[in-house]
């Protein structure tokens, strides 16, 4: 489909650029919210390498086609996949200041809306991904049903979450995490809303230890920005290398 004339019949835009639905739902996520990870995201060794392995999958099961990036907060993951061939990303994000920083950020398909308006529209995705969403979600089963009302059937759906609850912490509380995932819970609550698992992974293979005492020993108090940045040492290096070997083999995987 021509995407940007589909998406300039079926919403205004405002006055940054973005398309909107008009009647916008109320949201709980606080704008500071949006902001606090706009000024690391494109510094955060966290959200890169998550970049690059979002990519690498995308690569391997999606071609030629309109990619529905739900939830996509700032849009550092549609901005990401802009640069991958023949797929065409699009930011759908509730919240209008994930939308301005988006704009900000150059993305270049933002929509302002759920995916219950876009199926009201009847907007179809050939592919979608959630990106550290449904975590956000009291009744995620729900929100997963939803979402394939956009999608063409057998789409693919590509779908990240934070794993191991024993790494909970005042940082979930402070992000609106209602659950940290295994891939048992993932598997059952992807089931349930009718998908078909494919293909699964862990990643940040070197990070559960070391978050799991950096957040015993942190005082309690909002996050840093520091704290999603690697530091120059040691350690940091020997952790920087896994992360790199990893997504080493991540390509490498069929």
């Amino acid at each position: 489909m021509n995407l940007a004339s589909v998406l300039d019949t079926s919403f205004p835009k405002s006055k940054h650029g973005f398309y909107f639905e008009k009647n916008r739902e109320a949201l709980s996520y606080p704008k500071e919210g949006y902001n606090f990870c706009f000024d690391i995201e494109d510094e955060s060794y966290w959200f890169q390498h998550r970049n690059e392995i979002i990519k690498n999958y995308v690569k391997r099961y999606c071609s030629n086609g309109t990619f529905a990036d739900i939830g996509g907060g700032n849009g550092v993951v549609t901005k990401a996949l802009e640069s991958v061939k023949n797929i065409d990303p699009v930011l759908i994000e509730p919240g209008e200041q994930g939308c301005v920083n988006a704009t900000k950020r150059e993305v270049e398909f933002v929509v302002q809306a759920t995916v219950e308006q876009l199926a009201e529209k009847k907007i179809i995705f050939d592919y979608a991904g959630m990106f550290d969403v449904i975590e956000h979600i009291e009744k995620p089963v729900s929100f997963l049903k939803s979402a394939k009302k956009v999608l063409k059937p057998k789409a693919k759906v590509l779908v990240t979450v934070p794993a191991y609850q024993k790494l909970w912490s005042a940082e979930d509380v402070e992000a609106g995490h209602f659950r940290r995932y295994n891939l048992k819970m993932a598997k059952s609550q992807l089931s349930e809303a009718g998908y078909k698992l494919i293909d699964h992974s862990y990643f940040f293979f070197a990070l559960p230890v070391p978050i799991f005492l950096a957040r015993a020993l942190k005082k309690k108090g909002v996050a840093k920005k520091e704290d999603y940045i690697l530091p120059n040492n040691i350690a940091g290096n020997i952790l920087k290398k896994n992360i790199i070997d990893r997504e080493k083999q991540i390509k490498k995987e069929k």
